[in-house]
């Protein structure tokens, strides 16, 4: 009878450990995504604007190679009002923009930036935000991208990044088959005949 005890508590031990693992790499997964900047159309300059406007944010290169600096450009944005940038969910700067809602500011590509990434470029006001994605080119590969146009060069690299996710998931797996491995090992020294 002891030994059915032991065995149940054993395998009890092993689907909490595994359940815990699941949770934990579920939380990973879902806390993936890059962060999102807010407007706050509650503001109530937003609701006195009048008019429909339609903000704009464009770079005069799309295809920048790394340590390349962009221009950006705003449009559309209430006036004389702060507009924070951000590269991939992280603020790199703010800017004001003019008595049109205008601006122009600049954004320098991280030197150690890979071939075929992208960059999510997001111009966030009080009331509206814009976004655009700058594909990261190949230097010297060929006539520079320009707006909309392409580099030289190899295939961009498209999809996401997992390996992170797929180099946990082993690891947890290795982790289970420890507690399971460590489990027999115990139930085999408590158990009397």
């Amino acid at each position: 009878m002891a030994r059915t005890t032991t065995r149940n508590a054993g395998a009890l031990r092993v689907a909490r450990a595994l359940l815990f693992s699941f949770a934990v790499l579920g939380v990973l997964v879902a806390g993936a995504g890059v962060s999102q900047a807010q407007t706050n159309p509650d503001d109530p300059r937003c609701q006195n604007q009048g008019y429909n406007v339609v903000v704009t944010v464009t770079v005069d290169d799309t295809v920048p190679v790394a340590g390349q600096t962009v221009t950006i450009t705003g449009t559309g944005f209430l006036p004389n009002e702060v507009v924070t940038i951000y590269a991939n969910g992280l603020a790199v700067g703010t800017v004001e923009t003019s008595d049109t809602g205008s601006f122009t500011s600049s954004y320098t590509v991280p030197a150690d930036q890979a071939v075929g990434t992208q960059i999510v470029i997001q111009a966030v006001g009080v009331c509206d935000a814009a976004s655009l994605t700058l594909d990261i080119g190949q230097a010297g590969g060929g006539a520079g991208g320009g707006p909309g146009g392409t580099t030289g060069g190899g295939l961009p690299r498209t999809g996401s990044d997992v390996g992170w996710l797929i180099r946990l998931g082993v690891l947890l797996v290795a982790a289970g088959g420890a507690v399971v491995l460590y489990t027999r090992k115990r139930r085999g020294s408590t158990v009397t005949a």
